[in-house]
């Protein structure tokens, strides 16, 4: 009930629903078109920290595990 009293307040104000989704729309493309940058930059630091973590699990797993296999010879 209430979302036709809206829809109704908004079409009566000389707006309706799909003016402000339009301005919305624009709004949030004019936020992409400013922010996309360092979208890319924040993106691209993450994959680095991906790869950081990688090889530091790889450089653990490779100091640790010959520790094991003189406990477990058939590792």
């Amino acid at each position: 009930m209430w979302v036709l009293l809206l829809a109704m307040l908004l079409r009566w104000g000389g707006l309706n629903v799909n003016n402000v989704a339009r301005k919305k729309e624009a709004e949030i493309e004019d936020l992409c078109k400013t922010h996309y940058e360092e979208l890319i930059v924040a993106v691209d630091e993450l994959r680095g920290v991906q790869v950081d973590a990688e090889e530091l699990k790889s450089d653990l797993a490779s100091d640790i595990f010959p520790q094991f296999t003189c406990f477990c010879p058939n590792l």
